[in-house]
């Protein structure tokens, strides 16, 4: 996807745009990583599909390493002044392929560290290790940093956090690095700002439109295209046509955009001013001004539109707190029994955790009740858990040489088409017009679950 908008984009600045190739393949790859976080942010105000949103966050995590290599390689060809094809593919291969395996053995370093830490001032000092330590060391190794430094972080976030640090550990981690991210979202555009002060805009007006036009239609052309092939290969259920729309309007771009064209030279190795450097910073700055304030802005009423929004926020964040203090209180609870069943404990504190599940639970009881939106939205998360069961079943038949990689794939694809179905919006009336009372049986027999 990055590669094919950054040929797309610059094949329309090159044809309509009269830029020469060198400038028009280097704004196709500034322009080609996407940076979706506060559209992330409106589908879990509105209970979007769950599924959408890991696809979208899922892009952006990669393809900003896989957008920092290729602007790399073309920085260097027009630095250098010279292009080979061959020699170019190879050394991306080489470059992204090398990042991300130095991640992988970075990220496990990090974990076996942490595994051993108990101080959380500690613990939070080897996250900001890891992740400039391993920029740096892969700068130095000529591999991508940015790939390396998303590997190791998924590896510490999704497997440190969770079950080597403690929960102070956590949540100083996750506070450190909010911080740091707001920090250096804002020091980008403040420096883009400081960069752009003394640029003549006039005459640039033009072509900054094209970039904007030429970025949407290379990201319809994307998202539809790899939507029918995915559905081609892995014989799944293609995805939606609102998930798409979704797809490309919430394309946005941001703080990597800005990087890149702000990292551009001055002047050559011959020490000539670098072509076209005032036309590429205007034009990525049209570009993301566009996407955040016009894209960023109608993103949530589209969703509205498209009748993706599933709740409403506050109706959803108080199921979701429910089920959480439902979910504390049982464990609680279950502990305090086995503490109890051992001779240890205490029969009072026992009585006042299961008080404690009974009031959750008739409250989230009377709001599924209250709102048949949620009741449905319950049982969508309870057949999803059974279709992710079914999944990993069918993966260990096939392990197990019970069935055969095409049984397998075949039955996979009946499941992913059964998941993508619990996706589709749900429409109101319909659910009041036929309460799905086997639904709500369901629920209530299998809260325990």
């Amino acid at each position: 996807g990055v590669l094919a908008t950054a040929g797309l984009v610059g094949g329309v600045l090159i044809g309509l745009g009269g830029l020469s190739w060198q400038t028009a393949l280097l704004f196709g790859a500034i322009v080609a990583a996407t940076d979706p976080v506060s559209v992330v942010a409106v589908f879990r105000k509105l209970g979007a599909p769950k599924r959408l949103a890991v696809i979208m966050e899922g892009e952006s995590l990669f393809n900003d390493g896989s957008a920092l290599v290729l602007f790399n390689l073309l920085l260097g060809i027009v630095v250098a002044g010279r292009f080979n094809f061959a020699e170019s593919i190879s050394e991306f291969v080489k470059v992204a392929v090398g990042g991300l395996l130095l991640g992988v053995a970075v990220g496990y370093l990090a974990l076996g560290l942490l595994s051993r830490l108990t101080d959380y001032l500690t613990e939070t000092l080897v996250t900001l290790i890891v992740a400039y330590g391993t920029f740096l060391l892969a700068e130095q190794l000529g591999l991508s940093p940015a790939l390396a430094v998303v590997v190791a972080g998924l590896l510490v976030g999704n497997f440190a956090q969770d079950k080597v640090m403690s929960p102070t550990s956590r949540v100083a981690v996750g506070l450190s690095w909010e911080l740091i991210g707001f920090l250096a979202n804002s020091l980008i555009f403040l420096l883009v700002g400081l960069e752009i002060r003394a640029v003549n805009f006039s005459g640039l007006w033009g072509i900054t439109l094209l970039g904007i036009a030429a970025t949407l239609v290379s990201r319809v052309v994307i998202v539809g295209f790899f939507s029918w092939l995915n559905h081609l290969i892995r014989k799944e259920t293609a995805l939606p046509i609102s998930w798409q729309v979704i797809m490309v309007w919430g394309g946005l771009r941001g703080a990597l955009s800005l990087a890149l064209a702000l990292s551009l030279p001055v002047t050559l190795a011959s020490g000539a001013l670098f072509p076209d450097r005032d036309t590429l910073l205007v034009m990525t700055f049209g570009v993301i001004l566009f996407t955040l304030l016009v894209q960023g802005l109608t993103v949530e009423p589209l969703l509205k539109k498209l009748k993706l929004n599933r709740l409403e926020s506050q109706q959803l964040q108080l199921y979701e707190e429910l089920r959480g203090r439902l979910l504390v209180a049982r464990t609680l609870q279950q502990e305090a029994q086995a503490r109890l069943t051992a001779g240890g404990g205490s029969a009072e504190v026992l009585e006042e955790y299961q008080e404690r599940e009974a009031q959750v639970s008739q409250k989230l009881r009377e709001l599924r009740l209250s709102n048949q939106l949620l009741e449905e939205e319950a049982m969508r998360a309870y057949r999803r858990r059974l279709l992710q069961l079914e999944r990993s079943t069918i993966r260990d038949l096939q392990i197990q040489g019970i069935i055969s990689e095409e049984i397998m794939r075949e039955l996979w694809a009946e499941v992913d088409a059964k998941l993508t179905l619990l996706e589709e919006p749900v429409v109101e009336t319909d659910i009041l017009a036929k309460p799905d009372l086997a639904a709500r049986k369901i629920i209530e027999d299998n809260s325990q679950a």
